[in-house]
């Protein structure tokens, strides 16, 4: 409850800033269990970075 009190009381301003900082960097990935199926950092980055051009489809 507490944590939602503090959230609701963040200004558009404030919310916009820690997004802005927090997409502004490469993001860390971690995995658990078999990875050998995993995308590659940069496919998995490429996605995240907008609109897919290619029709791979990402291992999870």
């Amino acid at each position: 409850e507490e944590l939602m009190e503090r959230l609701a009381a963040l200004t558009v301003e404030r919310r916009t800033d820690l997004s802005s900082r927090l997409l502004s960097t490469k993001p860390t990935l971690t995995a658990v269990g078999p990875v050998g199926t995993l995308a590659p950092y940069e496919t998995i980055l490429e996605s995240l970075a907008g609109p897919q051009t290619t029709a791979r489809k990402l291992a999870v």
